[in-house]
């Protein structure tokens, strides 16, 4: 493949400033849409000086809200609002960051987990948080998910944590009053995916972890299998692919494919977004945009956005298919990291990444730009 790369430089909006200190180091983006226009934005706001992730101190999740697609936001860069508050010390309330968002289709209802608590991933794993809103992302009401309240029992006793940014919401499988969703969730055996029938009330494993995979990202496929996006264990350059196909009618059955770290697709060892929409989004017709963001490099720069069409012929099932990609839209360039994208119901991608690091006693840390990039835009760069 012959990667096409731009650099789209209109319409950026600064939503969290980092002024890399104890009091303002941004990091970990996440976003949620409806298809009314609006747009919820979360980042991780860190003031330990003893380090970065869960188990380093004090951490909170802070929010922007817009109500226009993205083109105006509430707030301020310096001030957002604070929906899930660390206060510090050592136990579930210490630090909450990592945000995974939903925002369901036909409730609007919001879903966001998160990790918590005082201790390092490592270390033997984080605490979970749960919690909802249902005015939109203004305010937040949860606590703890353990395996008494819907954690499932495999990730329990494991070392875990569900990989922040979206997660996916299928498009065809309904049981009761919601819309199935799924989130990847890294554990002590790889790669984890998880899915839930009740808006995260209650999870269920969905086969075996898959080796190897670290972060990582689930995306519905047109058929109703699944893609799993994965950063690779052990720090690893590159994106690995991953696919589940059920077997019966239950929707519960199935097994992973073997996986396939993708020769068309540089990428540093860091989180970033897939996703699927209409090629002729918003109404489909048939054929599919796959999209893929990662930071575009063996480092942690040049946020980018692969993307590949998918037909209703091809052979998406096989993840010897994501090898070779059509094209590669770049976002931005120098040092940048983590990504996440959600469709903003109008024909755009809602898009938001982490960029300017800047290094403080080897903390790592960014400013977090939105950017609404028409759909076109991606698939046409030449």
């Amino acid at each position: 493949m012959k990667t096409l790369i731009i650099a789209a430089v209109a319409g950026i909006t600064l939503l969290f400033q980092n002024k890399g200190t104890t009091q303002q180091d941004f990091r970990i983006p996440a976003l949620c849409s409806d298809r009314k226009g609006h747009i919820v934005a979360f980042a991780d706001r860190r003031y330990s000086d003893r380090g970065a992730d869960i188990g380093a101190g004090e951490i909170d999740i802070q929010s922007r809200i817009s109500n226009d697609y993205g083109n105006s936001w509430d707030g301020d860069c310096d001030n957002p609002r604070t929906v899930i508050d660390g206060i510090g010390g050592d136990g579930f309330e210490c630090a909450h960051g990592d945000a995974a968002v939903v925002c369901d289709r036909n409730s609007g209802e919001i879903l966001l987990i998160c990790a918590s608590g005082a201790v390092r991933y490592p270390d033997g794993g984080c605490l979970v948080g749960r919690y909802y809103s249902t005015d939109g992302g203004i305010t937040f009401t949860g606590g703890e998910m353990t395996e008494e309240n819907g954690l499932p029992a495999e990730l329990a006793a494991s070392r875990k944590f569900f990989s922040s940014g979206r997660i996916c919401q299928s498009r065809r499988i309904k049981k009761g009053e919601y819309f199935r969703i799924y989130s990847g969730v890294p554990c002590s055996g790889g790669g984890q995916v998880v899915y839930s029938d009740d808006f995260g009330r209650n999870w269920t494993c969905l086969g075996a972890p898959v080796p190897d995979a670290d972060e990582c990202k689930v995306e519905e496929l047109p058929d109703g299998s699944l893609l799993l996006s994965s950063r690779i264990r052990g720090g690893k350059p590159g994106r690995m692919f991953t696919v589940f196909t059920y077997s019966g009618r239950g929707w519960q059955e199935g097994q992973w494919s073997p996986s396939v770290v993708a020769s068309g697709v540089t990428a540093a060892a860091c989180n970033g977004e897939i996703l699927l929409v209409p090629a002729t989004y918003p109404r489909p017709d048939g054929n599919w945009i796959l999209l893929q963001s990662v930071a575009r490099s063996d480092k942690r720069e040049n946020v980018s956005i692969y993307w590949k069409r998918l037909g209703p012929k091809d052979d998406y099932r096989n993840p010897n298919f994501y090898n070779e990609w059509d094209g590669c839209m770049q976002v931005c360039q120098g040092t940048s990291c983590y990504s996440t994208m959600v469709p903003d119901g109008q024909g755009n991608i809602a898009f938001m990444w982490e960029q300017n690091n800047i290094w403080r006693d080897w903390i790592e840390s960014y400013d977090i730009m939105f950017r609404s990039i028409p759909l076109q835009e991606i698939i046409t760069a030449r």
